[in-house]
């Protein structure tokens, strides 16, 4: 099938960040091409991968390719390419999850919310697609931690209405050119996990509102970077929510839940043998001040 081509609003461009998944990020580049986005537009971050991935992403004539002299992690390696487009006088940029692929008419879509806020679209599993993963999203300040609206629900008219949300997922974000003026770039102290919640709670204090867009349709192959259950996903996600946490001074009730169900995982995993059990250096790191990335 040919690219179809349309006229893609003012100066967008898409920001992709690649470790040691060549061909996912390829898949990924192959359906915004085929949804009309211009190869020129299309910025994909190498996080210093130790793989062929250069090599393999340079097949696709027309790209920009950011070599990272240094794998600093997921704000880190966005951040590259949002400098970069800047430079580009971009209108706005689109931060994309390289395991992803969008629906043909998405560029038509992600547009249709109000000029200024920050647009966030339907978000499917890859592998069962008419099961949702993300339909909107919450902050939950009682209990610290984001919600997705919809998550593993099959798609109906109840998340098919256009509103306001709280929370924008990292997965995918439309970032208008006056926001990164007001809010600036991603946090890269998490190295991996939270910041997207970070960025929510900062365009909130800086009045931007998030917007979600049930037209607008991607297709999330979830747990393709790191593994939902993997040492380094439970590490960075425990430790990075307590430093959010405190960062953004959560009350008592969230902390509470928190240290609990946090002691419980951990005591279990004591008993299964499970991943868990790295709960317990999340906390000594985040309580030390150690923050980046760690060796895991």
């Amino acid at each position: 099938m040919e690219p179809k081509e349309i006229n893609i609003k003012e100066s967008l461009y898409i920001i992709l960040v690649n470790y040691c998944n060549p061909n996912i990020t390829v898949d990924c580049i192959m359906s915004l091409q085929k949804a009309g986005m211009r190869l020129s537009h299309i910025i994909v971050v190498d996080n210093k991968s130790p793989d062929d991935s250069l090599n393999v992403l340079k097949r696709i004539k027309g790209i920009v390719i950011i070599a990272s002299e240094l794998n600093g992690g997921f704000s880190y390696g966005n951040n590259l390419g949002i400098r970069y487009a800047m430079e580009q006088n971009c209108s706005s940029v689109i931060l994309l999850n390289n395991d992803t692929v969008v629906a043909e008419d998405f560029f038509e879509k992600i547009f249709e919310g109000d000029d200024g806020s920050v647009n966030v679209p339907k978000i499917y599993y890859y592998t069962n697609p008419d099961i949702l993963w993300y339909a909107g999203g919450k902050i939950d300040y009682k209990r610290g931690r984001q919600v997705h609206f919809g998550e593993n629900l099959k798609d109906s008219a109840e998340f098919s209405s256009e509103k306001n949300i709280d929370y924008a997922t990292g997965c995918c974000m439309m970032i208008p050119r006056s926001v990164l003026d007001k809010a600036g770039l991603l946090d890269e102290q998490y190295f991996m996990y939270w910041e997207d919640m970070d960025y929510s709670l900062r365009l909130k204090e800086a009045g931007v509102s998030i917007r979600y867009l049930p037209n607008a349709k991607v297709w999330h192959k979830v747990g393709m970077s790191g593994g939902s259950q993997s040492r380094m996903a439970i590490y960075y996600s425990n430790r990075n929510r307590f430093f959010l946490m405190k960062k953004y001074r959560f009350g008592s009730t969230a902390w509470l839940y928190t240290v609990i169900t946090r002691f419980i995982k951990y005591i279990q995993s004591l008993i299964h043998g499970n991943n868990d059990r790295v709960i317990i250096r999340a906390w000594c790191d985040y309580r030390k001040g150690i923050m980046g990335k760690v060796d895991i």
